[in-house]
């Protein structure tokens, strides 16, 4: 990530967003689910969407970008993106650096373009378990 985008303060109008993708085994069904809290941790919203058949990696994606359009009309100009998915977060860096083929990570990095400060974290599974449980409603 660029390091002009980065900031070690996570106080003020910060937005962190959590996202997950579940696969349901027996029929390759995926879901996508967030959550959205502000600086002191305070809940502003959830979403979940069935995607149907795609991947994990999609999903993550797909729960990423509908993420950011949830807050574009909240005017957020720093947001924190956890993910449990080292893959997806190595494909929206990596992406900076090169063109990426992916209208997914195309639309992601607009968005976080939009925003003053923002930064991408790995979270584990066992920390993402509210995101887990929105997920597989």
């Amino acid at each position: 990530m660029p390091s002009s985008q980065r900031s070690s303060d996570k106080t003020g109008s910060w937005a962190h967003l959590y996202s997950n993708g579940a696969v349901k085994v027996d029929s390759r069904d995926v879901a996508v689910g967030g959550v959205i809290r502000d600086n002191k941790w305070r809940w502003i919203l959830g979403f979940n969407r069935w995607l149907g058949q795609c991947s994990v990696i999609n999903a993550e994606l797909w729960g990423i970008l509908d993420d950011m359009l949830l807050l574009q009309n909240r005017r957020c100009d720093k947001v924190l993106i956890w993910t449990e998915s080292t893959k997806v977060l190595q494909a929206i860096h990596e992406a900076f650096s090169l063109t990426s083929f992916s209208a997914l990570i195309r639309c992601i990095h607009k968005l976080l373009q939009e925003v003053g400060h923002w930064e991408l974290e790995y979270i584990p599974r066992e920390y993402n378990l509210e995101t887990d449980s929105i997920t597989n409603m």
